[in-house]
């Protein structure tokens, strides 16, 4: 769910003959990836969140618990 709209709209202006009813509808699939996007970021919850903030904070780490086991 997170990474399929970015690699769909890395991917789509090179494929675009490819993707059914893709042209003269760029905009619509364009909105409806980053709605995907959004809603992914919710659903994978706080800790992703905190990994992913912790890519624009300057000396942040990324810890990873311990698990036991």
């Amino acid at each position: 769910m997170f990474a399929v709209p970015i690699v769909f709209g890395w991917l789509a202006p090179y494929a675009s003959d490819m993707i059914p009813g893709y042209l003269g509808k760029e905009l619509t699939y364009g909105i409806i990836g980053d709605l995907v996007l959004l809603v992914s970021l919710f659903v994978l919850g706080g800790d992703f969140w905190d990994k992913l903030r912790a890519l624009f904070i300057h000396g942040a780490n990324a810890v990873f618990p311990k698990t036991i086991g």
